[in-house]
């Protein structure tokens, strides 16, 4: 028979928190009355953050390279084994040897302009066979590009785990791994008087932020929380696990833990997205079937909030998210959430 477990001097074994769980130890604030006591100060209000000088410290430019990837089949492509569509602009891979990937036959394209599936089929000399050798099963439909890209994942301490922001910076750097150059990654963790070291780790995405908006490629920066809410306000956990914790709002815990700094470069980053007036011809002088220009792929806010209670369902906390669109925080919110009948 095994001998008997005994707890020691230090009490029995804590429990691990469990990602999904909504605990009413949480402790709450009433609508309207949020407290999150010495973890802001007045510097990080939304109206500061919002109003400082847009002016980017000087940085040494480097060049960036977004990589190019086929319009039909996502794949990365490069010469000579790109061609490029004089009416529409779409990039066509070919093959760069024998049975290996690409949408066009090797060595099939004539020498002359070169025109997609889609443009051929229009105008002058559409009943006629295409001039090379497609074998690619899809029509002309997305654009991928290595733009440059600052991911914050934010999450509460006592998940443990991890296991969403793993995921996630993962799959980002297999999609940048040809340039890692061009992505900026970061995993935070929220516990009691963290914000101020956390925040710290950002610099070096300030830094890259601020470089690639000197290049002319202002990055897109996405933000990932994952914690607990509370079933009452909707309010967000930032303390603590099962219990004993804290909660306010989105708001609060982003200023808190982004820091002046980096929310000033995500600001910056959009303002030289959205002024920026570049205008893409194609060969033919045409309008190119999509926009690549840094106004319309660079300088994007995302935030992405993974809760397991109704974040977004209460409307005390709902009105805090939204203000971050409306007050120019973010670009837009997705929330995901989860919760259970009792």
């Amino acid at each position: 028979m095994p001998p008997k477990r005994t707890a020691d001097a230090a009490g029995p074994p804590k429990k691990k928190a469990k990602v999904g769980a909504i605990l009413s130890g949480i402790s709450r604030s009433a609508p309207g009355d949020v407290d999150i006591g010495s973890m802001t100060s007045d510097r990080f209000k939304a109206t500061n953050i919002l109003a400082v000088d847009k002016s980017a410290p000087a940085s040494l430019s480097t060049k960036v390279t977004t990589g190019t990837f086929c319009h039909f089949c996502g794949d990365h492509t490069d010469s000579p084994h790109k061609h490029e569509c004089v009416n529409c602009g779409a990039i066509v891979c070919e093959q760069f040897v024998p049975r290996s990937s690409g949408c066009i036959y090797l060595n099939t394209v004539e020498v002359g302009d070169f025109r997609c599936p889609m443009c051929s089929r229009l105008g002058d000399g559409k009943d006629k066979p295409l001039r090379y050798a497609f074998i690619g099963f899809g029509r002309r439909k997305k654009v991928k590009m290595a733009w440059p890209m600052a991911l914050i994942n934010l999450s509460l301490e006592s998940l443990k785990d991890d296991y969403l922001a793993k995921s996630v910076i993962l799959e980002a750097e297999n999609h940048f791994r040809d340039f890692l150059d061009n992505l900026f990654t970061s995993m935070l963790h929220m516990r009691g008087g963290a914000h101020a070291s956390e925040s710290k780790k950002l610099g070096p995405g300030v830094e890259f932020i601020n470089r690639n908006i000197k290049a002319g490629f202002p990055p897109n920066t996405f933000l990932v929380v994952d914690t607990h809410s509370d079933e009452y306000t909707g309010m967000l956990q930032h303390t603590g696990g099962h219990s004993g914790g804290t909660n306010t709002t989105i708001t609060e815990i982003l200023m808190a833990y982004l820091g002046h700094d980096f929310i000033k470069s995500m600001t910056l980053s959009s303002d030289a997205a959205r002024s920026d007036k570049t205008v893409n011809r194609t060969a033919n002088g045409n309008t190119p079937w999509c926009d690549l220009t840094p106004g319309a792929r660079g300088g994007w806010r995302g935030l992405f909030m993974v809760s397991c209670g109704p974040a977004i369902r209460v409307s005390h906390h709902f009105e805090a998210v939204k203000g971050l669109v409306e007050n120019n925080f973010v670009d837009f919110v997705l929330a995901f959430i989860w919760s259970f009948q009792k």
